[in-house]
């Protein structure tokens, strides 16, 4: 597999410890958008710009996942699959 560029921004959850990749969720036909909230302790929430709905960073393997945004996006080379 290997990293090429995306023509818009590829956002997706990725766990830290198996490393398994999830989209973000949709909501009002959209993705939701990244978020961290707090003064001393900040907390990572997904939220809907649309109606304000938050929700908070979904749990894989015991532990919140990691919010990843990038201009490239995985691809598996051919005869690889």
């Amino acid at each position: 597999m290997f990293r090429a560029p995306s023509e818009e921004d590829v956002s997706v959850l990725r766990c830290r410890v198996c490393n398994s990749t999830q989209s973000l969720p949709i909501h009002h036909g959209k993705p939701m958008e990244y978020i961290l909230k707090g003064v001393f302790y900040k907390r990572e929430y997904l939220i809907c710009k649309e109606c304000k709905l938050e929700m908070e960073i979904p749990m894989h393997c015991g532990i919140p996942m990691i919010y990843s945004k990038s201009k490239y996006r995985d691809v598996r080379e051919k005869g690889y699959e």
